[in-house]
């Protein structure tokens, strides 16, 4: 068996729960101040022949997921446990099992920094969450250095790059997302009203706005046609309702509550109707 090669970059992430850490009592009594647990990690790893170059963190205590609320019936937002983000970069480092066992954690919940000219500054950019706008965005003020040149410091020598980052990386969701809005749109799940008003959904209309101009085009005629269908098969009869009166006199007001009476009504009938309103009197035959 070869030689494992000792690592010079590490991520961690994991709860601020003290199953998951191997730590003793007193140990475990400084869980939640990230200074203090930065002190600590270094304290391990250096006792096990670690030299550190460079030591950041965070406590991420406001991130959310979205999940299915059986009872709802609907998605429904959730915070995430807090938990630490912590990126160290050595001097003189060692095998993941050992690093792993020195902080105290199980392997899978180190990160070995792949192969890449930008991995170790995505790594550093990720614990603000500067370029994923679907993130809470942390405050470059909550990054914690124990080691190396102050966080902040960092931050505002690579800002520019990392916004320059959160737009590739904004326009590629934007891709992907893209194709589902569209699905949406040709299936009836979602209307222009809702897309307009919902942020997530209005960035990606923004960005593809042709392509759910042309769903919705597309979706409208289905629609048309079917309606058109369904005239000539007998499933409904065209209806005409006039209302006149002088000016002021509330002909808007009462075709307006019609029509959401009607509308609400067609529910019990499978959806089948149609209503065309017309803001003008008919011709008056002589």
């Amino acid at each position: 068996m070869g030689k494992v090669a000792k690592l010079t970059t590490i991520g961690i992430t994991q709860q601020l729960d003290e199953e998951y850490w191997n730590w003793t009592n007193e140990e475990k009594e400084k869980m939640g101040d990230i200074s203090m647990m930065m002190q600590i990690i270094s304290d391990r790893l250096k006792n096990g022949g670690c030299v550190l170059s460079e030591f950041y963190a965070i406590i991420h205590d406001k991130d959310s997921f979205t999940v299915w609320d059986d009872v709802a019936l609907q998605n429904i937002i959730e915070v995430k446990p807090s938990h630490i983000h912590g990126v160290i970069k050595f001097v003189e480092g060692a095998t993941l099992e050992n690093l792993a066992n020195l902080i105290g954690l199980e392997p899978q919940y180190l990160e070995k920094a792949g192969k890449g000219k930008f991995v170790y500054d995505n790594m550093l950019s990720y614990l603000t969450h500067i370029k994923y706008t679907d993130k809470h965005q942390y405050d470059v003020g909550e990054v914690k250095t124990y080691v190396g040149k102050p966080y902040q410091e960092v931050y505002g020598e690579r800002r520019e790059d990392w916004l320059k980052g959160r737009a590739k990386i904004k326009t590629d969701k934007v891709k992907e997302d893209l194709d589902y809005i569209v699905e949406m749109i040709l299936t009836g799940q979602i209307t222009k009203n809702q897309i307009l008003l919902t942020d997530k959904y209005f960035d990606v209309y923004a960005r593809g706005s042709r392509r759910c101009e042309d769903a919705f085009s597309a979706y409208g005629q289905k629609r048309a046609y079917k309606t058109m269908q369904a005239m000539l098969d007998g499933e409904f009869r065209l209806s005409v309702i006039y209302i006149t009166g002088s000016a002021n006199a509330g002909k808007s007001h009462l075709a307006n509550m019609l029509c959401e009476q009607m509308i609400n009504d067609s529910k019990s009938l499978d959806g089948r109707f149609c209503l065309h309103l017309q803001d003008r009197p008919p011709l008056l035959q002589p």
